[in-house]
This record gives structure tokens, C-alpha cells and sequence, in this order.
């Protein structure tokens, strides 16, 4: 039988996997408003500015992810564990009260954020004065009913075929499924659930835009919109949609179960937890046995595994940092423009986003061979000082090991950022000009301009992401009996981590990219300080500046983090294939 879900858990997994799948595929959900609108696809923006509303979207996705799960785990434990329902009405009735529960933080999300995407406002702070101005509160939650009516048979459609789906690869397989399995089942539920109610879909988008004939009833407005567009009117947007849901129930669901179990570990689990599930389950289910003794004989064999020498680390580094670099450079450059205080389309908008790419490669080797060297070097000697084995010295070793790698990495990373970002914004046309002219205007300390913002940024960042990247392996490779990962396991565990640590740092990279740039205030005085620049962000911007260019700058960590860390590892692996290590040395 499946376990129980605490509330804990479920608010905490729901909301880390609803800024992860509305982060990564906000410009489907664009194109798909987009489509929808009365006035036209192009009309209402085509494909430009695929992110515009993103920022309301982001405030929106963790409070609306954490009520859903809450309330559906809540209430399915409750229906069902109690003996009320069998187990599909308890689902079907706990996904009908938990979209619900999520509409109130839903609507006014959707409210602001798809007058953006369609076109009506220029910006999220725009949109939400506009909105209070005219209709007041009540302008918030235009298009409540709609989306009620939207969410609660997809829901009911969505969790029912999700769970049974589930249930019979679970009774195939004959184990506990992988967060993958469970995104995949939750991919084809969620493809089901949106080609079904795409009518009220459409609906809810032209209510919230302002768009739809004002009449009470919801089968009039479907009707009037049958009779003016006809049926295609009504499934417009549909494709989008489609693969919204497919690829959003794919991530959502596979980060959402990821999350539980990684949380449940993390928080909720003792060893001695763990030794009475596990005399509990060899008792209870004698053919596991094999299962568990192969567990048991992997994390065994885990604790003699081949330890990262500080010369592969810097080999392997090096490599990743040049793939990385080179394949993500334009979302970099995006994210940079989004940032400086003259706006996008001032700084280049989308024209030469390729700027910048000689600093950033040469710079991009012995950045990342100087922060594993530190970073393995220092997650060795704490752990022989602990008397632990590699991966056994919890949160706090990758924690300090990333502190450090960090700190030495920024002698490097500071004048490559300085360089490659004024190229970026436009400032100067090359990289040598750049490096030229800071050097005239500046001398060397010019150079590390944004030196104290780039550590404050990266220290943090190192300090969420090393440690969940490290506890994400350790989790798989304890999961079964095997010492090491493919590269794409750890390469998937870095986009994870990722994601998170880009989140919470995006103020900090802002204000690091407003004083490299040189920038000034809305008052004409120039940027000073990693708190000061934040505070003047916030006072004169709003809280949503501080998180300018925060859809590519998650993109960017989380295919960053996909391509870095499978680069490293796979280098690693080649490194001890010519050198004939093994695992078991």
C-alpha cells in the first residue's frame, strides 16, 4: 500500500514543483493565451516577449502548487484512510477541492499575468495598478467562476487517471515508482484532462482579458463564442495546451515526487525510522529480501567508491565550464539585458546574443577547473577529519566545500562577468575593447567592479545548490546496488538544484549585474553597494526588479546544471577509464 502523505510535505513538494514547471514552460503558456485571444495571434503578440507576465506567474505557482497538494493530499487521506470512499472517489473528490482551494491564489495570478502576456499592460506592476485603479479587488478575481469550472474536471480527470496509472505500473513493476515514472503517468493524465476542457479554457482566458461578452451564465458565453468562431473558436490554443500539460504534468509531477521523497528523507526520517521500515518491509514482503539485501550491499559498497582527485577535478571542470558556457551563452546574455537598468530592447533586446563569448570561454576553463579543485579539495579533508566516508558527511561538508570553491572561483569569475556583461549590454562592441577600456578608465581594480555582490551571490547559491545536488546522488545511488551514476543522473540532480538556487538568488544577480554595468537609479545616481543597489531597486522598482530576468536566468541553471554536471562526471568517468580506476578502489 502507497504511504501517507503529511501536509508538511505535500505544501512544501507542491510548491517547489509548481515554480519549476511554470518557470521552465512559461512561453508555451504565452503562445497558448496568445492564441486564444479574439483579437488574433498576432495581434496580441506573436512570438515576442514570450515572458512578459512571467513574474506574476512566479508569485502565483508556489502558494497555488502548495494549497492544491495540501488539499488533495488532505482531503484523499482523509476520504479514504477513514473509510468514506473507495479509492477512486476519494480522488476524484479530493482533485475537485483541491483546485478550489488553489483558485484563490490562482485567478489573480492569471489575471495579471495573461493581460500581460496578451498585450494589454506593459509590465506585471503596470497591470496590478490598472487593475486596482478601475474595478478595485473584485478586478482580481474576474474569470473565478470560469477557472472554477476549468480546474475542476480537469483535476478530477487529471489526479484519477494519474493515481490509476500509477497504481498499475506500480503493480507491474511490482516496487515503488521513480519520480520519472510518476511525471510520465502524470503526463499522459494531463495531456487527457487539457484536450477536454480546452472550451472552458478559452472562456476563462477571454474573461480575464476582457474579452468575453458579458453574460452570466457560462454555457451562453460557450454558445456565443460557437456561433461567432465556431468550433475551432472553441479549441483555439488547443496544441499549446495540449503540450503545456503533457510536458508541464511530465516536470511537475516528476519534480513533485522528487520533492516528497527528498523531503520526507531530509526532515522526516530517523535512522531509526529507517531500520524499523526496513525489518518491517523485509517481514512483511519476503520476496523484497534480495531488494533489500542489494540496498544494503550498494550503500556498503558506495562507502569504498573512487574518490575525485583534485587533478580530475580540475580536468573535469574545465570541461564542463567550456560546455556549459558555449551552449547556454545567448540565455545568459538574455538575462543580463533583462537586468540592466535601461531595459531590454535598449541593452539589444534579442539582436547579437552571441556578444561577449570570447571573454566568457576563455574565462569559462579555469573558472570551473579552480572551483572543483577547491570544492573537491575541501570535501576531502573534511570528510577524513570527520572520519566519514565520501557522501556520508550530510548537508554541511558541500556546504563549506562550495563556500570555498566559490570564493577562490570569483578571482576569475569577477573580471570574465565584467568584461563579457558590458559587451552584453551593449556598452562596448568587442570583448578586447572592453577589456581595453575598463583597464583606461579603471585600472585592474576596475576589473573586480561587483566583487563583494558576485561572492554575496554566489556563496548562497553554492551553499542551496552543492548540498541538494550531492543529497540527490547520494539518494539515487543508495536506491540501488551500484557505486556510481550515469552522467545524465547527476546531470538531472544538478538541474534540480539548480533551479532552486537560481530562485532564491536572483536579487542578489541583480544587483551584481546592475554594478558591473555601471548603472545608475531612476534619480540619476549610480548603483553602490550590494544592499544599497537592492534597496534602491526595491524602493524605487518594486520587489518584482529584484527579479528581472528570472525566467532565463532559472533556464539558464536548470539546462546549465543538466549540461555542467553531466560534462563533469562524464569527464570524470573518461579520466578514470584512461587511468583504470575503478569504483571499487
Amino acid at each position: 500500500m502507497e504511504s501517507r502523505v503529511g501536509l508538511t510535505e505535500a505544501l512544501l513538494a507542491g510548491g517547489i514543483a509548481g515554480t519549476v514547471v511554470d518557470a521552465l514552460l512559461f512561453p508555451i503558456d504565452t503562445l497558448k493565451t496568445r492564441l486564444q485571444s479574439s483579437q488574433g495571434f498576432w495581434a496580441a503578440g506573436g512570438f515576442r516577449n514570450v515572458y512578459s507576465g512571467l513574474s506574476a506567474a512566479m508569485l502565483g505557482s508556489a502558494p497555488n502548487a502548495a494549497a492544491f497538494f495540501g488539499t488533495y493530499e488532505l482531503t484523499k487521506s482523509f476520504l479514504f484512510h477513514g473509510g468514506y470512499m473507495s479509492p477512486v472517489s476519494s480522488q476524484m473528490t479530493a482533485g475537485a477541492i483541491g483546485a478550489i482551494a488553489s483558485c484563490i491564489a490562482r485567478v489573480p495570478a492569471d489575471n495579471v499575468k495573461q493581460k500581460v502576456q496578451a498585450g494589454r499592460h506593459a509590465s506585471t506592476i503596470e497591470t496590478l495598478r490598472a487593475i486596482n485603479r478601475t474595478q478595485g479587488m473584485s478586478g482580481f478575481f474576474i474569470g473565478f467562476r470560469a477557472t472554477v469550472l476549468r480546474e475542476m474536471p480537469f483535476s478530477v480527470i487529471q489526479f484519477t487517471v494519474w493515481e490509476d496509472l500509477k497504481r498499475r505500473l506500480r503493480k507491474y513493476h511490482q516496487r515503488k515508482l521513480n519520480a520519472w515514472e510518476s511525471g510520465l503517468c502524470g503526463s499522459v493524465a494531463g495531456a487527457l484532462a487539457a484536450a477536454l476542457t480546452t472550451p472552458i479554457d478559452v472562456l476563462k482566458t477571454r474573461q480575464m482579458i476582457g474579452e468575453a461578452p458579458k453574460l452570466k451564465s457560462t454555457r451562453k458565453a460557450l454558445v456565443n463564442i460557437f456561433h461567432r468562431e465556431g468550433i475551432s473558436g472553441l479549441f483555439s490554443g488547443f496544441l499549446p495546451r495540449i503540450q503545456l500539460c503533457f510536458f508541464g504534468g511530465l516536470i511537475f509531477f516528476s519534480a513533485y515526487d522528487a520533492s516528497l521523497s527528498f523531503i520526507h528523507n531530509a526532515l522526516f526520517v530517523t535512522p531509526s525510522d529507517q531500520n524499523y521500515r526496513n525489518s518491517e518491509d523485509s517481514s512483511a514482503a519476503p520476496q523484497n529480501v534480495l531488494g533489500d539485501t542489494a540496498t544494503k550491499n550498494s550503500q556498503a559498497l558506495c562507502k569504498h567508491r573512487h574518490q575525485t582527485t583534485v587533478s580530475e577535478a580540475l580536468f573535469a571542470g574545465g570541461i564542463a565550464g567550456i560546455c556549459v558556457d558555449t551552449v547556454l551563452f545567448p540565455l545568459d546574455t538574455l538575462k543580463t539585458r533583462l537586468q540592466s537598468s535601461q531595459g531590454f530592447q535598449k541593452a539589444g533586446g534579442f539582436k547579437g546574443v552571441y556578444r561577449g563569448i570570447g571573454a566568457a570561454v576563455i574565462g569559462s576553463a579555469p573558472i570551473a577547473s579552480l572551483f572543483f579543485g577547491a570544492y573537491e579539495f575541501t570535501k576531502h579533508t573534511l570528510e577524513h577529519r570527520m572520519g566519514v566516508a565520501e557522501g556520508e558527511g550530510g548537508w554541511v561538508v558541500p556546504m563549506v566545500a562550495g563556500i570555498v570553491g566559490e570564493t577562490v572561483a570569483c578571482f576569475m569569475v569577477v573580471p570574465t562577468e565584467n568584461i563579457k556583461q558590458k559587451v552584453q549590454a551593449g556598452l562596448h562592441p568587442t570583448a578586447i575593447k572592453s577589456l581595453l577600456s575598463i583597464l583606461e578608465e579603471e585600472g585592474p581594480r576596475g576589473l573586480y567592479r561587483g566583487y563583494s555582490a558576485t561572492v554575496l551571490r554566489e556563496v548562497p547559491f553554492s551553499i542551496i545548490q552543492y548540498p541538494i545536488w550531492e543529497a540527490l546522488k547520494h539518494q539515487l545511488i543508495i536506491s540501488r546496488n551500484d557505486c556510481s551514476l550515469a552522467s545524465w543522473e547527476s546531470g538531472l540532480c544538478g538541474a534540480a538544484a539548480g533551479a532552486i538556487a537560481a530562485t532564491l538568488t536572483t536579487p542578489l544577480d541583480v544587483a551584481k549585474t546592475r554594478l558591473m554595468l555601471r548603472s545608475s537609479d531612476r534619480m540619476g545616481v549610480q548603483y553602490s553597494g550590494t544592499f544599497e543597489t537592492m534597496r534602491s531597486i526595491l524602493r524605487q522598482d518594486g520587489v518584482l526588479a529584484l527579479f528581472s530576468g528570472l525566467g532565463p536566468r532559472v533556464h539558464f541553471n536548470v539546462l546549465g546544471g543538466l549540461v555542467f554536471f553531466s560534462a563533469y562526471e562524464r569527464a570524470l568517468m573518461l579520466l578514470r577509464d584512461t587511468t583504470g580506476s575503478s569504483c571499487s578502489e
